[in-house]
């Protein structure tokens, strides 16, 4: 059993590697045009025993790292510095930042100022501790370009399942571009997965969030738009810093974030024995533009719980489903306290198609329905996502905008509002 793995740069001699790969037990599979270079572990455990810093550091681009057990370190299991395109797959990590050190970049793994991080159906768990689970760092001095996907893993543990920093920079977190998509995160010490920095292009989708403090964090993102959908989260238990809510915003931004679809069920006895949990807690002064959409919220405490009293040109909330359990908490918007939604409508402008009520249907966020190429790139992305969440009254045909003419005959008027309905009833 070897406690570090440390594979060199491609510019050292072939022969050094093949015998640094030799000693570990290791495969490498040679880079051709289809695959870049793959380290196979073969199921080796790598241990560092709380003595080593890291077990795995990647030294270069273009690799993929699979079928490792990884443990015990004082810092990150895997630590990539600079490095893009690199790929952990099928890789179990357990216990990150021994000795629980207050830095949240000892996580399991730790991707600093790299490009286009891929994660993906691994497992990683430890103890809540003040280390991440999957961290990822850029900030405006060294933009990392984002398009990372973290998609299909478990984590447990550690202080945000999946985060990262500068939270409040331009390009700071995932930076852009980037999908977070399938995850199971439960038992984190502060945020499930935090979306915050860099937010143009970013989607938080059908993942699955238990027993952490809060479920999804956008607090707030520096640029948009950013598209949180079909999430559930559910049983969550107080952070360290005492947050208990599905939903935490707060800080000024003019970034758009798109909230749909999101399954938020934190009604239980044991949320109520808490103090019970929020809906969309804001935690700092200021807000940014929240356009939420055929949401569910069923509550032990407040289903927005919003202290701004000067709210952000563009925010729109409806078709929400919206219930708690608490006997006179439902609302707070800006310094007002409203018991009913009917009152909350009619003094806010908000949520007036909402329902109020603890029956709505879960969402079923395994199979959620797959987004039309609205933009006709040939591609589904981001802005396919917003074009189909937009509300069908934001259409403006004064403004001719090539994405709107589904006719394409030169103008946008009614057949091409036409379209767009049929569109959306048949994604």
């Amino acid at each position: 059993m070897i406690s570090q793995l440390r594979v060199p740069r491609p510019h050292f001699s072939r022969w050094l590697l093949l015998a640094v790969i030799v000693a570990a037990g290791l495969t490498l599979v040679r880079p051709t045009e289809a695959e870049p270079s793959v380290v196979d572990g073969h199921g080796q455990v790598i241990d560092g025993a709380c003595a080593s810093d890291y077990n795995i550091v990647v030294a270069q681009d273009d690799v993929t790292y699979r079928n490792f057990t990884l443990r015990n370190v004082r810092a990150s299991n895997v630590i990539i510095n600079g490095h893009d395109n690199v790929t952990i797959e099928n890789v179990i990590i357990e216990n990150w930042n021994c000795q629980n050190l207050p830095d949240h970049n000892r996580a399991g793994i730790a991707c600093f100022h790299c490009r286009h991080l891929t994660v993906r159906n691994s497992i990683l768990g430890a103890p809540r501790n003040y280390g991440d689970g999957i961290y990822v760092l850029s900030d405006d001095n060294r933009p990392s370009g984002g398009g990372h996907s973290i998609i299909n893993n478990r984590v447990w543990g550690g202080w945000d399942g999946i985060g990262g920093d500068e939270e409040y920079a331009l390009h700071g977190g995932f930076d852009q571009d980037s999908m977070i998509s399938g995850n199971v995160v439960s038992n984190c010490w502060d945020d499930g997965i935090q979306a915050e920095g860099g937010g143009h292009g970013v989607i938080v989708s059908g993942n699955d969030v238990s027993r952490c403090g809060t479920g999804i964090a956008f607090a707030a993102p520096t640029t948009g738009p950013l598209a949180i959908t079909y999430n559930r989260i559910h049983d969550l238990t107080r952070g360290l810093l005492g947050n208990l809510n599905c939903f935490k915003v707060g800080e000024p931004t003019q970034a758009v974030t798109y909230l749909n679809h999101n399954d938020c069920e934190v009604d239980s006895p044991a949320e109520i024995g808490q103090g019970g949990a929020d809906g969309i807690e804001q935690t700092n002064d200021g807000l940014g533009p929240i356009i939420s959409r055929d949401n569910r919220f069923q509550t032990s405490r407040f289903v927005f719980e919003s202290k701004e009293t000067s709210r952000p040109a563009g925010e729109s909330f409806d078709n929400d489903c919206l219930g708690t359990t608490h006997p006179w908490y439902f609302i707070r918007w800006g310094s007002i306290f409203y018991p009913s939604l009917p009152l909350f409508a009619l003094a806010a402008g908000q949520e007036v198609n909402g329902i109020q009520g603890q029956s709505c249907p879960p969402i079923d966020i395994v199979n959620p329905p797959a987004y039309a190429d609205y933009t006709g790139d040939m591609k589904v992305t981001i802005n396919d996502i917003v074009n189909y969440l937009v509300p069908v009254s934001r259409f403006d045909p004064a403004n001719y905008d090539r994405r709107w003419d589904r006719n394409l005959d030169g103008t946008i008027d009614d057949p091409d509002l036409q379209l767009i309905d049929l569109d959306r009833e048949n994604p």
